[in-house]
């Protein structure tokens, strides 16, 4: 848990250290490029309703939904009437970008891509951090966001090859990235330490070079040899369902996966 919350703290310093602060009283991260805040509210009930406009959105929405279960508890429907209208936008100009407007008890979600779509859906989730729940209620500051990226790409790495991490903590991670909008995954899947893609024409990448003896940094660095089966043994490897899974995962988050994969040994 602790490790957790050291993450999630040098995401937002990363992500904050060089914004421009827009408005004190919506906290989004990244901050938006701009926000005009009314000074009132809008209420909107729970279940809240949700109607998309265009069915290549629907998968983005999906994960909006399950974030506000998980995070928040609050339960919501897709319905052609509902107070959240979520729209493709082809006059917005960022391929990225979108529009948010909460006002008069109504959200309205434009953007030019789902992409875009998903990355105001994000900025609404955020938002429900601070929201008012109660009574069947969802109360939150009427505004108006508009935002696209600074930056095309946006990255995160992580190095499995040296500590392999269990697929689970790769979706958390995944899910960690998209909540702040970052579109790339750098996954370092090979190197001397550690063979972690299941090749199955070579069978012993993954049976020699997924595992070593011990833990310790004075000795895992030089291990060669296939570690006994009684012993000490550390390692893994995602096989090719694995893999498919977690890009699947990242897809529906907008998210591209540049995969490091290289010669055993480098």
């Amino acid at each position: 848990m602790p490790m957790n919350r050291n993450f999630n703290l040098l995401i937002i310093l990363l992500l904050t250290g060089c914004a421009k602060t827009t408005d004190r009283q919506i906290s989004i991260i990244p901050v938006p490029q701009e926000i005009i805040h009314h000074k009132s509210t809008s209420t909107l009930h729970v279940p809240l309703c949700i109607a998309v406009g265009d069915s290549e959105i629907l998968p983005f929405v999906e994960v909006f939904r399950s974030n506000l279960k998980n995070l928040y508890f609050i339960h919501s429907a897709i319905d052609k009437n509902g107070m959240l209208q979520i729209k493709i936008d082809s006059s917005i100009e960022s391929t990225e970008g979108y529009r948010l407007t909460i006002l008069h008890n109504r959200i309205r979600l434009s953007a030019k891509t789902p992409e875009g779509a998903f990355y105001g859906l994000q900025s609404l989730t955020q938002m429900m951090n601070t929201a008012t729940v109660n009574h069947r209620q969802l109360t939150l500051p009427n505004c108006e966001i508009t935002d696209s990226p600074r930056f095309r790409y946006r990255g995160m790495h992580l190095d499995v090859s040296r500590h392999f991490f269990p697929v689970d903590f790769i979706k958390k991670y995944i899910d960690i990235m998209a909540l702040y909008k970052i579109n790339t995954f750098h996954w370092h899947l090979t190197d001397d330490q550690g063979w972690r893609i299941e090749i199955k024409k070579h069978p012993r990448l993954m049976e020699t070079g997924a595992w070593r003896k011990g833990t310790g940094a004075e000795e895992w660095n030089y291990f060669v040899e296939l570690p006994d089966p009684d012993g000490e043994k550390y390692g893994g490897y995602y096989t090719q369902d694995e893999i498919r899974e977690i890009v699947g995962c990242a897809s529906i988050r907008g998210i591209t996966i540049i995969p490091e994969i290289e010669l055993p040994g480098h």
